[in-house]
């Protein structure tokens, strides 16, 4: 299996901190997200090559950071980008990164400003049971969280029965994060779904909005979770996922 790290993101909620560096370069006890979610990756001695898909503003600290890991099976794509304002967006760039670097088999896709704190080799051997596409969703009695996620219903086999992006009012307790495995056949329907919508910018951004489409064509199943999750989204996020670690 190969993985792919969306990394081409502004970050313009952190302020001027990513105005000089990629939130994904950010540190967190001692170096950067991205590290922590390479680290976790290739520990599930399961991913053959990882994938991280940047813009052109900030290709040279990724180019920087991938030289860094000595590392032959770690590949760093450019999307062309330069601004926030000419972004492709999450879905734009996972279809891109799908054909300039085909994944050969399912493809497991992370956003590049999250850490995880539970074994991503669980949620691999999840879905190998499944053999469906595939998310996780964690467990977030918040309602005001889950106004800011993507919330799922799952049925008794855990499959996706009701996927909504942001709900105002959510019909469960139950977030998603930018964590996916993806089938051949799925990522090859990204293209269509961009074309519904034509020069929608929320619907071609957002990941989650792929995943309530895709989950009304194909069967996808989410293992659910309980542990913390820090998904650093803006200065106070950022510092509480700092503050988790010093705590460790």
């Amino acid at each position: 299996m190969n993985a792919l790290i969306l990394a081409a993101g502004y970050g313009r909620r952190m302020g001027d901190i990513t105005r000089t560096t990629a939130k994904p370069l950010l540190p967190v006890n001692g170096k950067p997200v991205i590290q922590h979610l390479s680290e976790q990756l290739f520990a599930t001695d399961e991913i053959r090559r990882l994938t991280v898909i940047t813009n052109a503003f900030y290709h040279a600290q990724f180019e920087s950071w991938t030289a860094s890991l000595n590392r032959n099976d770690t590949v760093l794509l450019n999307d062309g980008s330069t601004d926030n304002d000419n972004r492709l967006g999450a879905i734009a760039d996972l279809k891109l990164a799908a054909e300039l670097d085909p994944p050969q088999g399912p493809l497991l896709v992370m956003a590049g400003d999250n850490i995880y704190t539970f074994p991503l080799a669980r949620f691999i051997a999840f879905q190998q049971g499944k053999g469906t596409d595939c998310v996780v969703a964690r467990h977030l009695p918040d309602i005001e969280k889950l106004r800011k996620t993507g919330v799922v219903s799952l049925d008794e086999n855990d499959r996706i029965v009701d996927f909504e992006e942001k709900p105002e009012n959510p019909k469960s307790e139950y977030g998603v994060p930018c964590m996916y495995i993806l089938t051949e056949t799925s990522l090859s329907l990204i293209g269509e779904y961009l074309e519904s919508f034509g020069n929608d910018r929320a619907r071609s951004d957002a990941p989650g909005h792929f995943i309530a489409w895709l989950c009304r064509r194909v069967p996808v199943h989410a293992m659910r979770f309980d542990e913390p999750l820090h998904c650093i989204g803006d200065m106070a996020s950022y510092e509480r996922a700092q503050r988790a670690f010093q705590g460790a």
